[in-house]
C-alpha cells in the first residue's frame, strides 16, 4: 500500500446540477461573506484535448465544462489532503464529501470526491476551514462523465461550514456509529474512519500490536487470509523484515544521522531501537510493518514493506 497525501477512488452516482453560484473567476463574482474562500488560481487548460495522455488534464478540462452548482454534504472522516508532484508549482488539494445534496435535491450517499489545484496560501485557508466530520457548503462543478471514470467535482469557493441542514447531520451521526466484524482467529475488528483501515488489538511475538485490514479494493477474507500467514511464522517475518530494515536504512543511519557523541550504530542495536507498533495487510499479499524509531531517526516512523508470496520490497522512514 502506497502512503499518499491525496488519493483519488471512484464516487458517487451521477445526478443533475443546478446554476447557483458564480464561478470564482468570473469577475461578477469576486464579493464573498466572511469566511468565504475565493479561488482564483487557474486551473488546467481546458482547450486539453480528449486524446491526451494525461488523464489530470483532461479531467480538469472537462470538469471546467459544467455548470456551477451550490453543494452541502459532510466531509469525510478522513478530512482533506495535498499533494504536489516534483516541478509543479500548484497543490493538487481535494477532499471527501461521505452525503451531499444539490441545491434542495436528495440527499446523495455515495461520495462525491472534491478537488483542486491551489496554490500554498489557498491550500492553508482550506486546511483550516475544512475538517473531518463536518457539513460544509461549497460551490463546485459537479462532472458526471470524465476521465477519471466516475463524477468528482472541481472546487470554485468555500462558502461555510452548515450545521442547518437536518438530514445532512443525520447522516453524519450514523457515519459516526461504530462498525465492527469478528474474525475467529484475531477477534473483533473495529473501522477507524480517518484511515479508512480495520483494525483489532493482538500480539506479535507477545509483544502488544494493532493489526490493520486494507480492503477497499478487495476482500476482507483475503486480507485475513495473508495477515495468517504473517502469524503462523512470526518469529522467520519478524526476523526477514528487521533485516530488511536494517540492510536499507542502517547505511542512511551512519552516513546522515549519527549519535549525539558521533557514534556508530551496530546493525544489532539497529534492529532492537526499532519498535513495532502495528501491522496493515491488503488483500493482494502486500503488507506493512510499522515502528517507532527509538530516535534513531530522531522520532521518524520506519516503515517495512513486503508480500506473503513475494517476500520484502523496501523499507523507508515516514514523518
Amino acid at each position: 500500500m502506497k502512503t499518499q497525501a491525496l488519493v483519488l477512488f471512484a464516487f458517487l452516482v451521477p445526478v443533475g446540477c443546478g446554476t447557483n453560484g458564480q464561478p470564482l473567476n468570473n469577475p461578477d463574482s469576486s464579493v464573498s461573506a466572511p469566511g468565504h474562500t475565493e479561488l482564483s488560481t487557474p486551473q488546467q487548460d481546458n482547450t486539453v484535448t480528449s486524446d491526451t495522455d494525461d488523464p489530470t488534464a483532461r479531467l480538469f478540462s472537462q470538469m471546467a465544462t459544467y455548470p456551477v452548482s451550490e453543494v452541502v454534504g459532510v466531509v469525510n472522516a478522513t478530512g482533506p489532503g495535498a499533494a504536489m508532484t516534483p516541478g509543479d508549482i500548484l497543490w493538487s488539494f481535494g477532499f471527501g464529501l461521505a452525503a451531499w445534496r444539490v441545491g434542495d435535491g436528495p440527499v446523495q450517499r455515495d461520495e462525491l470526491r472534491v478537488r483542486r489545484e491551489v496554490t500554498k496560501e489557498e491550500l492553508d485557508r482550506l486546511m483550516t476551514q475544512i475538517k473531518p466530520d463536518t457539513v460544509v457548503r461549497i460551490q463546485a462543478r459537479i462532472a458526471k462523465e470524465n476521465a477519471v471514470g466516475s463524477p468528482q467535482a472541481l472546487l470554485e469557493r468555500f462558502l461555510k461550514v452548515d450545521n442547518s441542514d437536518s438530514e445532512l447531520q443525520e447522516c453524519l451521526a450514523g457515519l459516526q456509529e461504530p462498525v465492527t466484524f469478528t474474525d475467529d482467529f484475531f477477534g473483533v475488528f473495529t473501522h477507524q474512519r480517518s484511515v479508512d483501515v480495520y483494525a483489532t488489538p493482538t500480539t506479535w511475538i507477545e509483544a502488544p500490536v494493532q493489526l490493520r485490514l486494507w480492503f477497499m479494493a478487495g476482500d476482507v477474507k483475503l486480507a485475513i487470509e495473508a495477515a495468517r500467514v504473517l502469524w503462523a511464522d512470526q518469529i522467520g517475518w519478524d526476523k526477514r523484515v528487521r533485516d530488511c530494515a536494517a540492510a536499507e536504512l542502517l547505511p542512511l543511519k551512519s552516513e546522515n544521522w549519527q549519535e549525539d557523541d558521533g557514534s556508530s550504530v551496530s546493525r544489532e542495536q539497529f534492529e532492537k531501537r526499532m519498535s513495532l507498533r502495528s501491522i496493515t495487510v491488503e488483500p493482494n499479499g502486500d503488507f506493512e510493518f510499522w515502528y517507532d524509531d527509538g530516535e534513531l531517526f530522531l522520532g521518524h516512523d520506519i516503515v517495512v514493506y513486503g508480500n506473503v508470496r513475494t517476500g520484502m520490497k523496501s523499507a523507508t522512514i515516514q514523518g
